[in-house]
C-alpha cells in the first residue's frame, strides 16, 4: 500500500474512534443530565462568536458539564460564570474520573470562574467520583484561583498531591484588583471530601499574611499588599488523613463555619516549623470551629492566630495531639472581641490550651482537659487571661468513665462526673453537642464536646460488631442484657463516620436475660461503610451503639492485550453477578459484538471473550455492570477471517 495512503488511512481510523468514542460516551452519559460532555484533557473556556473549537463551550448559568469516566491529565477552567442560583456544575459521568500525574501543576483548575459546583456525585454507586492523584512538586491536587469565587467541591477524592489537597485564594499581585477592598471572595463551600497522603496542607484556604500583606517589586518598586477576605467559608464533613503539612489551614474569613471533620495524622512531615498542627484558623479569621474529630496531629490539635474576633471553638475532640490549643493575637488582631473555647474534649495532648491573646476577652469552660504527659492545663504568657470554669482536669482517664475509650468512644457513661455539671452556654449559641444531639439532656449541660444521653433504663448493649465482611454482605451482630427496657432497634449506616441514615430495624424481644440479635446488609456500599444502633427505648429514650467499619477493596476490571494475535481478548477481575455486559464496537462506531456474562461463566479469574469472526482493524470494548461503565479500553485485531 502506498505509504501516504496508509498513514492518511491510520489517521482516518483514529478520527473515527474518536468520534466513536464521544458519541458512545454521550450515549452512555446523557441520563446524567450532561449539556456537554468532556472527553479530553486540556484548558476549556467559553465559546465566542470569534473563538470556537473542541476546547471552547457554549456553557452558561445553570449548565452541567459532565467528564466520561476514565484517566486524564489535567482539566483548566478559564472565565466560566454561572449565577447566584443557578452553578454551572461540573461532575463525573458513567464512573470514576481520574485526573493528574506527577508533572502537571494541579489537576483540576479554575481561573475566574464564578458560581460552579464540581460534584463527584454523577455515579450513585461511588462515593468519591472524581479522583485527583498526583499532582506536581510544590502543585495542589485543585485550585481555584485568580479571582475565582462562589463555588462548591463535594464528594472528591485527592490523594499524592505535591503539595495541598485543595486550595482556594488569590494571592495579591501587581494587579490591585487582586488587592484587600478590590476583591472579596465569596461563599467557599468545601465539603465531603476524602483528602489523603499528600505533601502539603490537606486545605488551604484563603492566604497566610492578612497580618503584615505582601511585599512585591511593581515597576521597581516595594508595594505592601495584602490579601482579600473570604466571606462565607465553609468547610465540613471532610475526611483528611496523613497530610504532611495541616490537615486544614484557613486563613482571612472572618466569617467561617468549619465544623464536622475528620482529621487524622496531620502535619507527620512539615516542609516548615510549626506547620504540623490539626486545625489552623488562620490570622484575620473568625466564625465557629466546631464539632471536629482531630487524632494525632504532630503539632497543635487546633491553632488559632490573628484571630479576628467572636471566635468560637467547641465540640471538638482532640486525641493524642503533640500539643493541645494554641491562640496568638496578630498584628490585626481586633482587641477587646470575644474568643470562647467551650465543651471540647482533649485527652492525652502535650498541653491543654496556650494563650498569648492579651487583648481578647477569652473564656474556657466545660473542656475536658485528661493527659499524663504534662499538667499544663491553662497555661497564659504576655499577659492573657481568660474566665475559667466547669472544666474538667485529670492525669488519667479511668474517673470520667468514658463509654469506650480503647475504641475511641469518649461519651460519658451513667455515673460519670462529667454529667450535668457544666455551665449552661445556651446564651453563647451553643445547644447541641459533637453528635448534634440536643443540649442540655439533663438538668445542665455535660462537660466536655459529648452530652449523655438521660434514658432511665437498665438495658446494656454489648460487642456491637461486624460478624460478616464480605463485599456483598455484611452481618452485624450484638448482644443485649435486660432486653425489657428497649422497643426497637434501629441500623443506620454512613459512608464517612460523620452522617448516618436508617437501613433497616429489629423489634425488641422481651426478656431480661442475654439475647444475641442479627441484621444482614446485603446491599452494602462499594467502599467503606460505617454501621452504628439506634436503641429507642420503651420510654422514648435514646441511645447509640459503638461505630463498626469496613471497606470493600475492590480489584480494577483490566482489558487486555491491547493488540490482540491469539483470537481473543481477556478481561480481568469482573463482577461476580449476572449484570455484567460486554460491547465491542469498530473504529466506525459499529456494534462488532455483544456479550452478557453471567455468574456461572466466571469460574476463572481472567473471561476470555473469542473475537476469531471479527476483521482486522481498531475497536473499543466496554464493560457495563448495570448502565455504569466499569471500564472502557482499545484493542487491534492483528489478523482476522
Amino acid at each position: 500500500m502506498n505509504k501516504h495512503i496508509y498513514n492518511r488511512l491510520t489517521q482516518l481510523i483514529a478520527l473515527l474512534l474518536l468520534t466513536f468514542n464521544a458519541n458512545y460516551a454521550f450515549s452512555q452519559t446523557n441520563n446524567c443530565g450532561c449539556d456537554t460532555v468532556l472527553t479530553e484533557a486540556g484548558i476549556y473556556r467559553p465559546a465566542t462568536a470569534t473563538q470556537r473549537g473542541r476546547f471552547y463551550l457554549r456553557i452558561g448559568a445553570g449548565k452541567t458539564i459532565c467528564i466520561r469516566s476514565g484517566n486524564y491529565s489535567q482539566f483548566r477552567f478559564f472565565d466560566f460564570q454561572g449565577a447566584p442560583n443557578a452553578p454551572i456544575t461540573i461532575k463525573n459521568c458513567g464512573g470514576l474520573v481520574t485526573i493528574g500525574n506527577r508533572f502537571t501543576t494541579g489537576g483540576l483548575v479554575f481561573q475566574n470562574c464564578r458560581y460552579f459546583k464540581v460534584t463527584g456525585s454523577g455515579d450513585s454507586a461511588i462515593m468519591y467520583g472524581i479522583r485527583i492523584d498526583s499532582s506536581g512538586g510544590g502543585a495542589p491536587g485543585m485550585a481555584i484561583a485568580a479571582k475565582s469565587s462562589d463555588c462548591e467541591i463535594e464528594r472528591c477524592e485527592l490523594t499524592r498531591c505535591g503539595f495541598s489537597g485543595i486550595m482556594a485564594k488569590t494571592d495579591p499581585t501587581c494587579d490591585s484588583s487582586t488587592w484587600l477592598g478590590n476583591f472579596t471572595m465569596y461563599n467557599v463551600h468545601i465539603h465531603h471530601n476524602y483528602i489523603h497522603d499528600l505533601g502539603g496542607e490537606g486545605l488551604y484556604i484563603g492566604n497566610s499574611f492578612f497580618d503584615n500583606g505582601m511585599v512585591r517589586t511593581c515597576n521597581n518598586v516595594s508595594v505592601r499588599m495584602y490579601p482579600h477576605q473570604i466571606m462565607g467559608l465553609r468547610i465540613h464533613h471532610n475526611r483528611i488523613e496523613r497530610s504532611e503539612a495541616e490537615g486544614i489551614q484557613y486563613g482571612c474569613a472572618p466569617d467561617a463555619e468549619v465544623h464536622d471533620n475528620y482529621i487524622e495524622d496531620a502535619g507527620i512531615a512539615p516542609f516548615q516549623n510549626y506547620q504540623n498542627n490539626g486545625i489552623q484558623s488562620g490570622s484575620g479569621s473568625g466564625g465557629r470551629l466546631y464539632n471536629n474529630i482531630i487524632k494525632r496531629a504532630r503539632g497543635a490539635g487546633i491553632i488559632a492566630i490573628g484571630i479576628h474576633g467572636g471566635n468560637k471553638i467547641f465540640n471538638n475532640l482532640i486525641i493524642q495531639a503533640g500539643g493541645g490549643v494554641f491562640v496568638d493575637n496578630r498584628s490585626n488582631t481586633i482587641p477587646n472581641q470575644t474568643f470562647d473555647f467551650v465543651n471540647n474534649t482533649m485527652i492525652n495532648c502535650g498541653d491543654g490550651i496556650v494563650m498569648y491573646n492579651e487583648t481578647s476577652i477569652n473564656t474556657i469552660a466545660n473542656n475536658i482537659f485528661i493527659s499524663n504527659k504534662s499538667n499544663r492545663w491553662f497555661y497564659f504568657l504576655q499577659g492573657a487571661t481568660a474566665n475559667r470554669f466547669n472544666n474538667y482536669v485529670a492525669t488519667w482517664q479511668v474517673g470520667a468513665r468514658f463509654a469506650d475509650t480503647l475504641n475511641g468512644d469518649y461519651r460519658p457513661l451513667a455515673g460519670s462526673p462529667l454529667i450535668d455539671m457544666g455551665a449552661n452556654l445556651s446564651l453563647m449559641g451553643i445547644n447541641f453537642d459533637i453528635n448534634n444531639l440536643a443540649r442540655p439532656s439533663g438538668t445542665s449541660f455535660d462537660i466536655g464536646a459529648y452530652e449523655f444521653l438521660q434514658t432511665s433504663t437498665n438495658a446494656k448493649v454489648m460487642n456491637f460488631r461486624c460478624q460478616a465482611d464480605l463485599p456483598d454482605l455484611k452481618k452485624l451482630a450484638w448482644t443485649t442484657i435486660n432486653n425489657n427496657d428497649i422497643a426497637t432497634f434501629e441500623l443506620e449506616r454512613s459512608e464517612n463516620g460523620r452522617d448516618f441514615e436508617k437501613i433497616g430495624d429489629l423489634g425488641a424481644k422481651s426478656n431480661a436475660l442475654s439475647i444475641d440479635y442479627q441484621f444482614k446488609d446485603t446491599e452494602p456500599l462499594p467502599q467503606s461503610q460505617f454501621y452504628r444502633l439506634k436503641i429507642i427505648n420503651r420510654n422514648g429514650g435514646v441511645q447509640y451503639s459503638n461505630i463498626v467499619s469496613t471497606k470493600n477493596v475492590v480489584a480494577e476490571v483490566t482489558i487486555y492485550p491491547p493488540s490482540v494475535s491469539d483470537n481473543a481478548i481477556k478481561i480481568k477481575n469482573l463482577p461476580m453477578t449476572n449484570d455484567v455486559n460486554i460491547h465491542i464496537v469498530n473504529a466506525l462506531g459499529q456494534v462488532a459484538l455483544v456479550k452478557s456474562v453471567n455468574q456461572s461463566d466466571l469460574s476463572n479469574e481472567i473471561f476470555l471473550i473469542d473475537v476469531s469472526t471479527l476483521p482486522k482493524g481498531l475497536y473499543v470494548c466496554s464493560v457495563t455492570q448495570k448502565n455504569k461503565i466499569l471500564q472502557t479500553d482499545k484493542f487491534v485485531i492483528q489478523q482476522g477471517f
